[in-house]
């Protein structure tokens, strides 16, 4: 009777998905992979296999992502994304395009801006599909340094910039329009300590 009710019961059958998460993932985005779950006994629910199967699929907007159970009827999946970081301006013959995205240099969405985020304008030879790397991580980690320690380190706000890739500089544009060029090559904060200096 024991192993029935454990195996066999509807009582202990997974009837709802909780998300708890923060971000541009939507339910219906993951259903597909959520919600052949529902309606299975929890024990026979191989959590570890979903994780697997969401990290690979969501590897691009999601910094980890765990799933538990909840006994006895809730899967919980628990998604932490990788934020926003830049408003991008991606300039291309023909054709301007907006994207938002985030820390690995991700396009989480299209005609889509935050505007307490800088706006950073990049040239290209062709147009991007949405939901894919505009900037390569280690390309972008030093633009966004240049970013957060000018902005750390002169207490002003960068409101825009350009990114120049065959140049290897950024060039910034501040809120009291002051314009400064940064080589990525060097060390960042050192440059900005001698500008600082200068002034």
């Amino acid at each position: 009777a024991i192993v029935y009710l454990l195996f066999f019961s509807p009582f202990f059958t997974i009837q709802k998905i909780t998300l708890e998460k923060t971000g541009n993932l939507t339910a219906s985005s993951l259903a597909p992979y959520l919600d052949k779950f529902k309606g299975k006994n929890s024990f026979f629910v191989n959590t570890g296999q979903i994780t697997k199967q969401l990290v690979e699929a969501f590897k691009y907007e999601a910094r980890e992502i765990r799933v538990s159970k909840g006994y006895p009827q809730r899967l919980i999946v628990k998604i932490e994304e990788y934020p926003p970081v830049l408003n991008i301006r991606l300039i291309a013959p023909e054709v301007t395009q907006k994207f938002l995205i985030n820390e690995i240099g991700y396009a989480l969405q299209e005609n889509a801006e935050k505007k307490e985020l800088p706006v950073l304008v990049v040239k290209a030879e062709k147009p991007v599909t949405p939901r894919t790397i505009i900037i390569p991580k280690d390309q972008l980690d030093p633009v966004f340094e240049a970013v957060s320690k000018f902005q750390n380190i002169f207490g002003m706000k960068i409101i825009e910039g350009e990114w120049k890739k065959i140049e290897r500089e950024v060039h910034l544009k501040t809120e009291k329009n002051f314009m400064l060029w940064i080589d990525l090559t060097a060390p960042i904060e050192t440059q900005l300590t001698k500008l600082k200096r200068a002034l």
